[in-house]
């Protein structure tokens, strides 16, 4: 290389040797192309220092050890569910940005998640929000007993006696939101299922299966006889 006030002052030619060059030319001609342990590569680059990378797909997701603090918080859902209810009908529930992100790393888009506590239905709530998202097909079984509430509550004024009527209510609220949207963008041509069922057990000889009113001692009673 001959240079001459900081230029080349005649051309030259630079020649390297690249580990992957069967690769690079195959990725370069649209093929698919898997590095030595078989992993699909999704795209060559070079880094900062040139020096050539390769970025491959990945096989399973890392997410962080710690939530994010963008996911939201107790205080979201609460304000969450003022949203939808118009007051304040529970205290401090889970936020449904947060079950979409823990649902979006662990289900597919066509598979059943089940809640054994569903509460007021926040998982029901972040299922039908990500259908709604990339068309998928997730269902869902919430299972939740009718614990009554409080009689002096607002909730209980309010026409909802147990949790269970909470969450019932919750879902059928979210899917008119979703309907309501359906008619105003083009998310009224994807196919989703919004339809839900309430299936009830038959009456239980546990009384607080059944949501009655049973007192402190009965409680205790029925919870050890029923482990």
């Amino acid at each position: 290389m001959i240079i001459k006030n900081g230029k080349l002052s005649e051309p030259v030619t630079i020649k390297a040797g690249w580990a992957m060059r069967d690769r690079i030319l195959a990725w370069l001609d649209g093929e698919e192309t898997y590095d030595t342990k078989g992993q699909k590569v999704r795209r060559f680059y070079f880094n900062k220092e040139g020096i050539l990378w390769y970025e491959k797909e990945r096989g399973t997701i890392h997410p962080k050890t710690i939530i994010p603090k963008d996911i939201g918080s107790t205080k979201t859902g609460t304000k969450e569910i003022e949203k939808i209810f118009g007051e304040k009908i529970k205290s401090f529930p889970k936020p449904s940005t947060l079950l979409v992100y823990l649902i979006s790393f662990v289900c597919k888009p066509s598979d059943i998640i089940l809640g054994f506590f569903a509460g007021s239905a926040t998982t029901t709530h972040a299922i039908l929000d990500l259908n709604k998202e990339d068309s998928g097909n997730r269902k869902f079984i919430m299972v939740q007993l009718p614990q009554l509430g409080d009689e002096s509550s607002e909730v209980f004024k309010a026409g909802f006696k147990t949790i269970a009527d909470i969450g019932k209510e919750r879902i059928r609220r979210v899917i008119k939101d979703i309907e309501k949207e359906a008619d105003e963008t083009l998310f009224k041509d994807k196919k989703l299922d919004l339809g839900f069922k309430v299936l009830k057990f038959d009456k239980s000889n546990f009384r607080i299966w059944d949501g009655e009113k049973i007192s402190a001692n009965e409680q205790v009673l029925e919870t050890e006889v029923c482990c």
